[in-house]
């Protein structure tokens, strides 16, 4: 997902600017980082692979789930894909 880079890009993590690409890069939807600063939003750590965006910010998709997927009503667990709703609360949909 790494796109095009121009010197001097702010860095989405810090704020600071990206100098060189060999100091950062940037995402595919207008983000830049320092290679230190890609970093998931909510624990910190980097990531291993996979990401999730929201926001202006990237998160491990354990904790983006954790944070921002639905929640069933029926089981409490989370909801990763499509939900089922009724009377304006959310379900796994029945296979």
């Amino acid at each position: 997902m790494a796109t095009g880079f121009a010197d001097g890009q702010q860095c989405t993590g810090c704020g600071k600017a990206v100098a060189a690409l060999s100091e950062g890069f940037g995402l595919s939807n207008g983000m830049f980082f320092h290679k230190q600063c890609f970093v998931c939003a909510h624990c910190t750590k980097p990531f291993p692979g996979e990401f999730m965006p929201k926001d202006n910010k990237v998160y491990h998709k354990s904790c983006y789930t954790t944070l921002f997927a639905p929640k069933c009503v029926k089981c409490s667990g989370f909801i990763e894909g499509p939900s089922l709703p009724f009377r304006g609360e959310k379900y796994h949909p029945t296979v």
